[in-house]
């Protein structure tokens, strides 16, 4: 405790009171002069800096205008002495003062800001302005510009409909007096004969007999018609069972009642039918249809002056143009075989090889053999003028057989065989364009496949086969042979539909021409819709197409027949005949089945939608139908495949077996073909029931395979923690126990063993039933005895177990063939996606090569020259591109498109493209290229998308920091990435760039076009020399028309002058810009040379002279630029690039030229061209080199890298490779190895080269 009074007393008796007295009466603050106006010069207005002023003087001025005239202060001699208080004061005015300066500021820089943003706005809204007042002007004059031509087409239609109406009328008037000139003539005629007075007397005692005989017979009229119309009806029918015999004989494949073969083992059944979902659009107006007459399509396309009407004579020509020999005698052939199929042409007689067994080869793929076959017009000619028929009209002579006999056939054998069996014969041996044609006749079916392989073959062919078709029903005297047309008209429909400029005609002609009177038009309408919606088909159609086809032209038939009676009659007699639509029963994986109503048109993905649907299936993707017959099993997917085409392919294959196509026991199977990498088995217990029933399903018959291997590879990619143990199977069979039967019942496990392990497992072995049953049981103990899960619960286990432990099986095939890359051991491979990546297998399913989604950096589609053809090439980070040719090869790419897409989205990791130095003030993480970033917060891949920064760990130095997206890749993963997956990436910059150009959105100019030298050649660029015109020689007559070609682009010509004017007058360096043209060309293998590209011959005599002479160097980068716009050649154009490169690290264009090749640079999506941009830019702000590319930077580009390493050696024996760039100095490697080897300062170092035993300092400069 504190005594105050003897506290006070002792600093009284101490002197302390007084001395604190004194200090407080004089000066106790001291400031030297100099440091005080520095500091508070600023209360002060004109104070200048302190080498220009008297600061004895500034700070007296301080003092007095701060503190007061009156204000206690003193000046020393270098001093100034205040009190406490005062200086405190002044130190409230110093910060006051400092914050109101401040603000000054601020205002002032903010308004600045202000009026430059309002400026920009206003340049820009003027900009948008003037837009669009042009494109409102513009406008305007395209709507004048369409009015005046509605103006002109309506006065044209109404002169014309005048010309028309006058026209009729004075016909009218023709025909009004000539046919009463007829009728007065007859009646003059008559009165001459006196026949009109015989006819008066015999009519009267007629009329009175029939008025007795009405009057008798008035009481049993009703029961004699009554009589009369059964009569009627009953010969009606047998009139109808004649013709559906006509029309059952022309379809004699089909049974009476064809229906699936489906499997009913131990399978329930659903019994509701799932209609289809897919509706087409509305139907067209009948006015917008009137003006598309099938008469003035034929009198406006067909060729020699062929009418639109019924012909049963051979065509001397097709109907259509078409400049194919090969597609003109194609539509020959399908013309006679439309006419032997309707009936107008009989068909082939039984030949002498009639015993011959009979071709089991599908018609289609005969039809796949006509593809890509060259034929003459001497073969078209030779077939319009050959002779018809012979006298008895049923064979056809051989003038034509050995001509196109090889469309069809499949083997070059068989026509060997026909020509040597039938030399006796020569005059009855057939054929028109095709084997069809041939001794042996040919079924309905066949003819039926032919004619529509042919259109869906052939695109070109199908207006032809359309317009043939309506020829044949346009005034057709037989009702059989115009049924026999509709039934192949509707079947046509439902496979391919016709080109734009046709389609108006045959719907137009479909619906005025069709028999309406059942519906018949509305439903072949439909289908067209359908064809038209879904696309073309790829397989001819199946016979339950036919059999539904068929009941509707029986149907057709008796209601014309029945079109006379009366309504009531007529709806009771057609009550029997309806449309029945195609019922396809599909079977999923838990026993149930499900049948569904479906079309022609019908595709995979409408029937996993309906299915789906139905079922309640959330997360449809993955699941497919399968098609099986016999032990084939072949998937739909569940896309746009036809579900017909399948149907179609297995009745085929039934037919190459040996069996009728009726009886063909395909079946349809609903099921999980592939997982997505996200798959979560707790989001949808619909699907995981599915698949669970697969996965068990699978195990009992031997598909899915327990191996006994302790580790796979897949796990060691993505390094889970999962063990394979041997009795993988056991613990299985206890899983599928625990959600069957619940608690463990001995006898039941035993009595239900069977269907819970595979057959080899248990056939023959007496003591494996016992061990199997003491293995599931310590199984189910362990996982269940305690605390058990939901059956659910263990049925996501089961699921997740098959993800990981075969995603081979569940994988998505496609057969392919490798068309380049690195080679392969087999180039017809199978490629399969499935989650974990992409891998090439052969048919012995050895896997031939395998990526994962990190490794793949792009993947694209290319279309092929013909349907089947198309490529798809996948391209990786070590640069590596393969490409395969598959008929799915879009399939392909969008599958993998959709992976990679999804798992960047879902992506916690990335990898550095790019190094980035960071700092405690700005909170940037600190890393490398190459590095792997781990995101924080739920950050993700999509949110890179919005976010300029992320927060993110570096995993290799743990340091947590914000990462500016443009410098990183996110690697399409959801687990940590290995080490060899990194070290992909750790190979360099130029693998970052590569990387980023192929996510890159390319900026070009706004006309949609990169940018050329074509403005810079008009005003720079001098004229070719023009040859003398005495020097005339065959060639330069022949091209003597031929426009020269601008001389800014891609020439295969070499240069008679320079490009660049200025050079006009220099001789020597003319001569020097010409020859550094040839060897460009020689370089890019524009022009054969001797000198081999893989040294330095040629790029030393492309940038000697440019090195040498600086007004060459402009000419150089002309020409360089010139021959990579518009190149022809993909390889000479990469060469061409390879040269830009190195002319960018050797030295900069001059001014004028500069901003040309920045733009160009810019514009151009080749790799190369971001790297060549920035080095130009850096070349720009330094030195020229004094000497040409080494050997190290052309072989360095020509391997497609940019990065090369130089050995650098220490005098402590060690030695270190630094990167070197095309414009490194001395200075900047030195830095490098300073940074490299963390050395604080580099003052004294230096670099040393030497050459033997002599060294030689490098200047730093």
């Amino acid at each position: 405790m504190m005594d105050r009074d003897l506290v006070l007393r002792q600093l009284q008796y101490s002197g302390m009171m007084e001395t604190i007295k004194i200090r407080r009466n004089g000066y106790p603050i001291r400031h030297d002069f100099e440091p005080f106006v520095r500091r508070y010069r600023v209360l002060v207005n004109g104070i200048g800096p302190l080498h220009r002023i008297d600061v004895r003087s500034a700070a007296e001025q301080i003092c007095k205008q701060v503190l007061g005239s009156n204000s206690e202060f003193q000046l020393g001699k270098t001093k100034v002495f205040l009190k406490e208080k005062h200086d405190l004061y002044l130190e409230q005015e110093y910060h006051r003062m400092l914050a109101f300066r401040a603000t000054v500021i601020q205002k002032n820089v903010r308004g600045w800001l202000a009026r430059r943003s309002f400026r920009k706005k206003k340049d820009a809204a003027t900009v948008i302005q003037k837009h669009w007042r042009r494109y409102e002007q513009q406008k305007r004059y395209n709507q004048i510009v369409a009015g005046f031509c509605r103006l002109q087409a309506v006065l044209r239609s109404r002169q014309l409909v005048l010309h028309y109406q006058t026209l009729r009328h004075n016909i009218i008037q023709f025909q009004a007096a000539c046919r009463g000139a007829i009728v007065r003539a007859k009646i003059r005629e008559l009165k001459r004969k006196g026949e009109q007075r015989i006819v008066v007397a015999h009519e009267e005692p007629k009329e009175e007999e029939r008025e007795d005989i009405k009057e008798e017979e008035l009481g049993t009229t009703s029961s004699l018609t009554t009589h009369l119309f059964m009569m009627a009806i009953a010969m009606l029918y047998t009139q109808m069972r004649r013709m559906s015999f006509e029309v059952g004989q022309l379809f004699d494949f089909l049974p009476t009642d064809s229906r699936p073969e489906t499997s009913t083992d131990n399978e329930s059944t659903s019994s509701d039918i799932i209609p289809t979902t897919a509706q087409t659009s509305g139907t067209i107006d009948a006015c917008d249809l009137e003006k598309y007459q099938f008469g003035k399509f034929a009198a406006t396309y067909f060729q020699s002056q062929i009418t639109a009407t019924h012909s049963k004579k051979p065509l001397k020509s097709p109907l259509l143009s078409h400049e194919d020999p090969g597609t003109q005698l194609a539509a020959m052939a399908v013309w006679i075989t439309i006419l032997r199929f309707m009936g107008d042409l009989p068909d082939v007689k039984h030949g002498s090889n009639s015993g011959e067994i009979a071709d089991k080869t599908p018609v289609m793929s005969r039809l796949f053999e006509t593809l890509g076959r060259k034929y003459s017009h001497k073969d078209v000619e030779e077939a319009a003028h050959a002779d018809e028929f012979d006298a008895v009209g049923r064979t056809l002579k051989k003038s034509m057989g050995k001509k196109l006999i090889s469309m069809t056939l499949k083997r070059k054998s068989k026509l060997s065989a026909m020509s040597s069996s039938s030399s006796d014969h020569s005059s009855e041996s057939t054929s028109s364009s095709n084997a069809l044609m041939e001794n042996r006749p040919m079924t309905s079916l066949d003819k039926l496949h032919y004619i529509i392989g042919m259109g869906i073959l052939r695109e070109e062919l199908r207006d032809e086969i359309y317009c043939q078709l309506c020829k044949q029903l346009t005034s057709n005297p037989s009702r059989l042979s115009a049924a026999r047309g509709w039934i192949l008209l509707s079947l046509c429909v439902g496979c391919f539909a016709p080109s734009e400029r046709f389609i108006k005609y045959l719907y137009c002609f479909i619906r005025e021409r069709g028999p309406t009177g059942a519906g018949y038009s509305t439903y072949m309408e439909e289908r067209l819709k359908r064809t038209e919606l879904n696309g073309c088909r790829h397989q001819p159609p199946s016979y339950i197409e036919l059999q539904n086809v068929l009941g509707l032209v029986e149907f057709f038939l008796l209601d014309q027949q029945l079109a006379k009676s009366k309504p009531t009659t007529r709806l009771r007699l057609l009550a029997n005949k309806s449309k029945k639509p195609i019922v396809l029963a599909v079977t999923f994986m838990d026993g149930s089945v499900k049948t569904l109503c479906a079309d022609s048109a019908t595709t995979a993905d409408e029937l996993c939608s309906q299915l789906a649907q139905k079922v309640g299936l959330k997360e449809k993707f993955g699941f497919s139908l399968y098609i099986a017959l016999f032990d084939k099993v072949s998937s739909l997917g569940s896309g746009s495949d036809h579900v017909m085409d399948a149907i179609s392919q297995c009745e085929q294959y039934a037919k190459e077996q040996g069996r009728q196509e009726r009886n063909a026991p395909w079946r349809l199977f609903f099921r999980k073909e592939i997982f997505t990498p996200w798959h979560d088995a707790k989001e949808d217990p619909v699907s995981t029931n599915l698949i669970y029933q697969q996965v068990v399903r699978g195990i009992k018959y031997g598909e899915y395979r327990c191996d006994k291997v302790i580790k796979r590879k897949v796990w060691k990619i993505f390094q889970l923690n999962i063990q394979v143990q041997e009795d993988d199977l056991a613990a299985l069979a206890a899983q599928q126990y625990f959600v069957e039967e619940g608690p463990l019942d001995v006898n039941r496990l035993e009595s239900q063993l069977h269907n819970y392990l595979p057959d080899f497992e248990l056939n023959g072995k007496e003591m494996a039933r016992e061990r199997w049953i003491q293995s599931i049981m310590y199984h189910y103990r362990r996982k269940f005895g305690v605390n058990p899960p939901s059956p659910h619960h263990v049925k996501e286990e089961v699921v997740s177990f098959a993800k990981f432990k075969w995603p081979l099986l569940f994988s998505r095939f496609y057969e392919a063939t490798k068309f380049s890359g690195p080679p392969l051991p087999r180039n017809d491979v199978i490629v399969a996606v499935n989650w974990t990546g992409i891998y090439v297998v052969d048919d012995q399913e050895h896997v031939l090569l395998e990526f994962s989604f990190p490794e793949i950096t792009r993947v694209f589609h290319q279309k092929g020259p013909r349907p089947g053809f198309d490529t798809c090439t996948i391209k990786t980070v070590t640069g590596d591109e393969y490409s395969f040719q598959s008929p799915n090869a879009e399939d392909v790419k969008s599958l993998v498109s959709t992976f990679i897409d999804g798992l960047k989205q879902r992506s916690r990791y990335v990898v550095a493209t790019k190094p980035q130095r960071g700092s405690d003030s700005t909170s940037l993480l600190d890393f490398e290229c190459g590095d792997l970033l781990v995101l924080l917060n739920k950050t993700t891949g999509k949110d890179l998308l919005t976010e300029k920064f992320v927060k993110g760990e570096c995993a290799r130095t743990c340091l947590q920091g914000l990462i500016q997206t443009e410098n990183v890749y996110v690697l399409p993963t959801l687990v940590k990435p290995n080490v060899n997956t990194l070290q992909l990436f750790s190979k360099g910059e130029q693998m970052a760039l590569d990387i980023i150009n192929n996510n890159q959105v390319v900026v070009i100019q706004s006309n949609g076009r990169p940018h050329t030298l074509e403005q810079f050649a008009a005003a720079n660029f001098r004229a070719p020399a023009r040859a003398p015109s005495t020097q005339r020689s065959l060639m330069t007559l022949r091209r003597r028309d031929v426009a020269p070609l601008p001389r800014w682009r891609f020439s295969r010509e070499p240069l008679d002058v320079p490009l660049l004017k200025k050079l006009e007058g220099r001789d020597e360096q003319c001569r020097d810009a010409i020859s550094m043209f040839v060897y460009v060309m020689k370089y890019m293998g524009d022009q054969p040379s001797r000198r081999s590209r893989l040294g330095t011959d040629l790029t030393d005599n492309i940038f000697k002279p440019a090195i040498a002479h600086e007004i060459l160097r402009d000419e150089l980068y002309c020409q360089l630029l010139r021959q990579v716009t518009m190149n022809p050649s993909m390889l000479s154009e990469e060469r061409g690039w390879e040269l830009i490169w190195l002319a960018t690290g050797l030295f900069a264009p001059s001014t004028s030229l500069m901003k040309e090749v920045i733009q160009f640079f810019k514009s151009r999506p080749h790799p190369v061209a971001h790297d060549c941009l920035a080095r130009i830019m850096k070349m720009n702000k330094g030195c020229s080199r004094k000497f040409p590319p080494h050997l190290v930077e052309v072989e360095a580009i020509q391997h497609k890298t940019t990065q090369i390493f130089h050995k650098v050696y220490f005098p402590d024996q060690s030695d270190e490779a630094i990167e070197v760039e095309s414009s490194t100095r001395a200075r900047d490697f030195c830095h490098r190895i300073a940074h490299r080897l963390a050395l604080k300062k580099r003052d004294g170092f230096s670099l040393f080269v030497k050459i033997k035993e002599k060294g030689s300092p490098i200047t730093d400069i």
